[in-house]
């Protein structure tokens, strides 16, 4: 709640760190069911008052999602944090047909199954078994470039890249 406090707005940061306790504790939650999940949970109690209906999530994400900056920030503050210990970094492939996300593209493997696919480089704390940060990339993106840019961009000094397709030798 402190490091998202220090990025964001209080009440932005209340709201992200609801959402997170209550995906934690459910996983398969949706957001139609968020708001009976905060009602009934410490979570109300802790952080009462916040926006949690179905309608008023997804405008929050949308708008927290355009505020990339911020978002960069909070992900290279999570780094900072981690400084000094092991980072993993890997990455994967994920199938997404949809028409509305930009970063569905055919993979190599997709083009062979038929169905796009979208790229998710992520990274986290070895020790601490947190994560730092993760960022998506076209499904048809060499490993290699989105590697390159994620590390420049978070600002990861130090950990294990985990490497299996896309790279050539000398890189």
């Amino acid at each position: 709640m402190q490091e998202l406090a220090g990025v964001f707005d209080i009440q932005t940061a209340k709201r992200l760190y609801v959402m997170a306790l209550l995906r934690a504790a459910d996983a398969d939650i949706k957001n139609r069911d968020i708001q009976f999940a905060y009602e009934t949970s410490f979570a109300s109690e802790v952080f009462p008052g916040l926006a949690m209906s179905e309608n008023s999530i997804s405008d929050f994400l949308l708008r927290t999602g355009m505020e990339y900056r911020y978002l960069v920030e909070f992900m290279r503050k999570r780094a900072k944090i981690s400084a000094g210990r092991n980072i993993v970094v890997d990455g994967m492939l994920k199938g997404c047909n949809s028409y509305v996300n930009t970063f569905s593209e055919f993979s190599r493997r997709g083009t062979k199954k038929g169905s796009k696919d979208i790229s998710l480089i992520y990274a986290y704390d070895l020790e601490t078994k947190e994560p730092v940060a993760v960022k998506p990339y076209p499904g048809n993106m060499l490993d290699m470039t989105s590697f390159r840019d994620f590390i420049s961009e978070i600002v990861i000094n130090r950990g294990l890249l985990v490497l299996d397709k896309g790279f050539c030798s000398k890189a």
